[in-house]
């Protein structure tokens, strides 16, 4: 992986369009109308890539324009991180501009690109863009992620799902990093991407319906807290990335750095008061914790940026 530098402008790629944008699914197991979200995505790019970390046989994509559609089946799941990275290599590939990268639940609006790409030419530094990332409604539409009264915004992280990335940026910084295998994965990328100088810009007007995972909203002291019902495991995996993370972003990002040490407080105050296996939960976090520390200190690395 290149060192990170202060500042770093590329040759901008043009606006993000159906004819220059490849987008990428990964699949696990998906629930719902999956074949409807994938036409709607299909619609929007020039070429779809779906990654099936499931096993599951190419049928699931069997009603969709098939010379439109690259099917790739992994044997194991590897990990999110992982499947990106194929999807990602895939488009560098096939010379694509930008890649979408999507989650297999999440609903776009029939002009996300579209509303991207306007949010990339209103921004007046869009030279230095290296994520555009959709305001996005929660599952019942009552919230939306960021403001809405403005064309565009500098976000400090973004979410996954519906991150249109150029990828030439991806070529510049390093692709997904793999040991994080599903959690924490955004949040590296972007802040080695602002690391690197550039840019995570969000539109204004949601673009997207998307939720987070296993969660459902509960009122604390008069404020509504997501609490999550991922098993322990996951809990590990989400501490110790996430601290491996804080201490190696915690000097160029210090506000970003605050508000997670008081978010992963909170964390420990939601597992207790609402979740289930409360004490195995709480203890993998910890040990997550630990390990991230340790590995941070020891490596500064924790594991791979493939080229793209």
């Amino acid at each position: 992986m290149p060192e990170l530098a202060g500042d770093t402008r590329l040759s901008p790629p043009p606006a993000p369009t159906r004819a220059n944008a490849m987008a990428a699914v990964v699949l696990f197991h998906p629930e719902g109308d999956l074949t409807t979200r994938l036409t709607r995505v299909l619609c929007q790019v020039a070429h779809l890539v779906v990654v099936a970390n499931d096993g599951q046989s190419q049928q699931v994509v069997a009603a969709l324009d098939s010379s439109r559609v690259t099917y790739l089946q992994n044997a194991t799941n590897l990990g999110l991180a992982h499947a990106l990275n194929q999807a990602l290599a895939q488009a560098g590939r096939a010379g694509y501009l930008w890649c979408l990268l999507l989650d297999q639940d999440t609903e776009i609006d029939a002009d996300l690109v579209e509303g991207l790409a306007e949010t990339y030419l209103a921004c007046p530094s869009y030279d230095s863009i290296g994520l555009l990332a959709p305001n996005y409604r929660s599952p019942g539409g009552a919230r939306t992620a960021y403001p809405t009264d403005v064309a565009w915004q500098t976000l400090e992280t973004a979410v996954t799902s519906g991150s249109l990335i150029p990828i030439e940026v991806v070529k510049q910084v390093g692709a997904m990093r793999e040991d994080f295998f599903i959690e924490g994965i955004d949040v590296e990328f972007s802040l080695r991407l602002r690391a690197a100088g550039l840019q995570v810009v969000a539109s204004g007007r949601p673009l997207m319906t998307h939720g987070a995972g296993a969660t459902e909203e509960r009122r604390l002291f008069g404020h509504t807290v997501l609490v999550g019902h991922h098993p322990p495991w996951r809990c590990y995996m989400q501490f110790r990335n996430l601290t491996w993370t804080l201490c190696r972003y915690r000097r160029q990002e210090p506000r970003w750095t605050r508000r997670t040490l008081v978010s992963m407080l909170k964390r420990y105050c939601i597992v207790f008061l609402f979740e289930k296996q409360s004490l195995m939960k709480a203890w993998a976090m910890l040990r997550g914790t630990w390990v991230g520390f340790v590995r941070a200190r020891d490596t500064k690395e924790p594991g791979n940026s493939p080229e793209v």
